[in-house]
């Protein structure tokens, strides 16, 4: 099955869905007249079939392999055509990354290290009130009645 194909069964399955009817027709559509479509839509049409119910009617009513025949199409051409955003981290310009260690954290404090360097705030120990728990007081050992041994 072809994106085309694919998209038309979309497009047949969504008609109680006119979000995801309306989606699937654009995509037909510009597919049809041999245009180019844009990742975003396919993503959209993905994520309002899935939202509504359509994606799971298609796996109960044509099965698993069925199924899979009419969505990899739509999420091969997504994975094909969606830019694949950067982890790597930077460096200032001018440092060597092979020489100046790891690059800071987002969203960390100079100074501050890993969990060796926290310390456990004075609020974090008091109770519910803001009081410390009460100790335990401690107990006596008990006296034998006069008359009984231990």
């Amino acid at each position: 099955m072809d994106l085309r194909d694919a998209t038309l069964m979309f497009l047949v399955e969504s008609s109680a869905h006119p979000a995801v009817s309306e989606i699937a027709q654009s995509a037909y559509d510009r597919l049809v007249e041999g245009e180019d479509i844009d990742y975003r839509v396919l993503r959209d049409l993905v994520d309002e079939a899935s939202g509504k119910g359509v994606l799971r009617a298609i796996h109960h009513k044509y099965g698993p392999t069925a199924f899979e025949a009419i969505v990899m199409p739509v999420l091969q051409e997504i994975g094909r055509r969606a830019p694949i955003r950067s982890t790597r981290s930077t460096w200032p310009p001018g440092e060597d990354p092979l020489t100046a260690g790891p690059p800071p954290r987002f969203g960390a404090r100079p100074g501050r290290g890993g969990r060796a360097d926290q310390r456990v705030p004075e609020s974090s120990l008091l109770g519910n009130a803001g009081q410390r728990a009460p100790e335990r007081a401690s107990v006596a050992p008990a006296t034998p009645a006069p008359g009984h041994t231990a």
